[in-house]
């Protein structure tokens, strides 16, 4: 399975892919109804359920815990009667039961919370289609152990249907909607400073937030209230409320707003704020520098129709880079996942990603035809064979390309340039497709066959997939029964691709051990062509824009490994720790934070005139601010491996 064990932090305590027979039977598992048709159909992954048939997974459950399957419905004609997917009840039904109902085809479930490919629903409310692999979580599903006479999962279909199931695992405790989300999108963040987000109470006042009486000080009188939201006229002025928020500390702020014209802004009053230009439902992260609570407005035409804000307690700090010579090869270990979404509503539930399309073909939001919620893009072809397309990167960066289509009249096909990826066959019902491309354009684009019919589509996501390093020339060698990475001084260089810009919040963690400072003192451990750490003769500079800098205290020496941590912040500000401790003046400016204009090189920079002379090992980037104590634990954690 491509599933990782380690995409979250809950552990997973079963897991059976019925690759074979002896695999669910080791498991403890019985093919019960067998005769009637249970099997492992051909070893490829899948447990076949039909014409009453079950099979029984003999799981303990002492706890709390959270199940997730992976199953197909594969005959049309099945989704006519009562299906029961997964039966888990005790005497009293106190356990989780998921069942397909046969009058409105809805995937319903009792306790716990559910989740589509990786996506909250309510009981009732997913609609189920044949020939669809789903991937359902229950989270938090079973909350005491079951009754001895029925100790062990019933995993049926009855009254006829034919089902795949190729996963089924159980996880301790109640998975969160981030872990839910990273399991669908195989994500392998667990490392010794990731951990799930944790907010605080809510600050703001849900139920009078959108009253005049809310608001201590500030010209209101352009603000009126509209049932449970706030509006404003176009004109200026601003509400504060006192004492929301704590100078230094870090906030979640989420708000929903319908915009016509004019801008917003939600501020702290100093540093912290976003504009609302657009209507949009979003979520911004940012650190205090003022205690009140701002709603300004600039000639803002517009609704305020949510909004909420949580101290955020404890953040999810993931590794976006770790580039180390494990097992003797040098690589990123995150080589091959996916990052960043390219699309800001691939959904489509809260607004369309803008989408340009060809001359004579029609792109719209609109409902009534969706997989998911309420909302899917459609497009319709007047003209010859024409489509739609969506920019993403310059040519040569590798995609992964998902989302579901229904096509009922005509094929179309995905492109990129002139190439055709895929021809997409007519369906009446929804499809998923997944595949990965390398782009020969700056778009993606989708090319309907048919004059005058429609290509529905949904939850599309298209994320550009981590490549494998390119090494030149640096070696691997042992040290301390440890495989690290020789460089030379002069031509070694690890390229890493340009999958991250290097702005916003960043950590920078590295081991490593000087032997010279080569190139007349210009080394680099990391270079982008804008942000860069540079070793000079006991020091380390950093510049976040190319000419800034940031200096440290002389905690450099020749011959001996060191952890190095050096934060920076979305604004610039460095801090720099030596073994896991901070060192020197802190908050040191390198300059606002720029895109980068070349690959993430580490040991040299792009044009190899920059070599750094030494070793080094585990040099990694975390998306966010690892806090003082998280960086002590990972010296703590990893300097035995180093003599230290």
């Amino acid at each position: 399975m491509a599933d990782s064990l380690q995409s979250i932090d809950k552990r997973c305590t079963f897991r059976e892919t019925f690759e074979s027979e002896h695999s669910v039977l080791r498991n403890g598992a019985t093919l019960a109804g067998a005769a009637a048709g249970v099997s492992i159909k051909n070893g490829t992954g899948t447990f076949l359920y039909a014409n009453n048939a079950y099979g029984i997974l003999n799981v303990n459950i002492n706890s709390l815990s959270s199940i997730r399957i992976k199953f197909k419905i594969l005959n049309n004609a099945n989704l006519a009667q009562n299906r029961c997917l997964l039966d888990m009840r005790d005497k009293s039904n106190l356990s989780a039961f998921v069942y397909v109902n046969g009058t409105t085809n809805a995937l319903r479930y009792d306790y716990g919370t559910g989740y589509i490919n990786g996506v909250t629903y309510a009981s009732t409310a997913f609609v189920i289609q044949y020939g669809v692999e789903y991937d359902l979580v229950l989270s938090g599903c079973v909350s005491r152990s079951l009754k001895a006479w029925l100790n062990r999962v019933v995993v049926s279909m009855s009254n006829g249907s034919d089902i795949e199931v190729s996963l089924f695992e159980v996880y301790s405790g109640t998975l969160v909607a981030d872990e839910v989300k990273n399991l669908y999108e195989n994500k392998r963040y667990r490392e010794i400073s990731s951990h799930n987000e944790q907010l605080g109470a809510e600050l703001v006042n849900q139920s009078a937030w959108y009253t005049a009486a809310y608001w201590d000080a500030g010209t209101a009188v352009n603000w009126t209230q509209a049932g449970t939201a706030l509006s404003s006229n176009g004109t200026n002025g601003t509400n504060k409320r006192n004492g929301i928020f704590t100078i230094g500390k870090k906030y979640k702020i989420t708000y929903s707003s319908i915009t016509t014209s004019g801008n917003c802004y939600i501020s702290d009053g100093a540093t912290l704020y976003k504009n609302i230009g657009t209507t949009t439902t979003e979520t911004v992260y940012g650190y205090a520098a003022g205690t009140q609570l701002w709603l300004q407005s600039l000639s803002f035409n517009g609704t305020i129709t949510a909004l909420s804000i949580k101290e955020v307690l404890v953040s999810y700090v993931k590794p976006i880079l770790d580039v180390c010579a494990c097992n003797g090869v040098i690589n990123n270990k995150y080589s091959g996942d996916t990052y960043v979404e390219t699309l800001s509503y691939g959904d489509f539930e809260n607004g369309a990603d803008i989408y340009s399309a060809d001359t004579g073909v029609t792109v719209a939001r609109v409902t009534g035809q969706s997989i998911f919620g309420n909302y899917c893009l459609s497009a319709k072809n007047s003209n010859a064979l024409y489509g739609f397309y969506r920019a993403v990167k310059a040519a040569g960066t590798v995609y992964r390309l998902r989302f579901y289509h229904k096509n009922p009249n005509t094929t179309f096909q995905v492109r990129t340039s002139t190439t055709i990826l895929k021809t997409i066959p007519a369906t009446s019902n929804w499809v998923f497709e997944d595949f990965t491309f390398t782009s020969l354009a700056a778009n993606i684009s989708f090319w309907i066959t048919s004059v005058g019919e429609y290509v529905y589509i949904d939850d599309i996501s298209i994320k550009e997939v981590i490549l494998p390093v390119v090494n030149t020339s640096v070696e691997v060698v042992s040290e301390n029964d440890l495989s690290v990475m020789k460089f030379n001084g002069s031509t070694s260089k690890i390229d890493c691709g340009s999958y991250d810009s290097l702005i916003g919040d960043k950590t920078f963690v590295f081991w490593a051990q000087y032997r010279g400072w080569s190139s007349a003192g210009e080394g680099r451990i990391i270079d982008n062509g804008k942000f860069l750490i540079r070793p000079l003769p006991n020091y380390y500079r950093t510049l976040s824009d190319g000419t800034t800098a940031a200096n440290s205290n002389q905690i450099i020496s020749l011959y001996k490994w060191q952890l190095t941590t050096i934060t920076r912040s979305a604004a610039g500000l460095v801090n720099f720790y030596a073994n896991g401790a901070i060192v020197g003046s802190t908050n040191l400016s390198s300059g606002t934070p720029t895109v980068g204009t070349t690959n993430l090189i580490i040991g040299n920079r792009d044009a190899n005139d920059r070599g750094f002379k030494g070793l080094m090992s585990s040099v990694r980037i975390y998306d966010g601010i690892l806090t003082p104590a998280e960086i002590a634990q990972i010296y703590s954690n990893e300097k035995s491996k180093y003599g230290l």
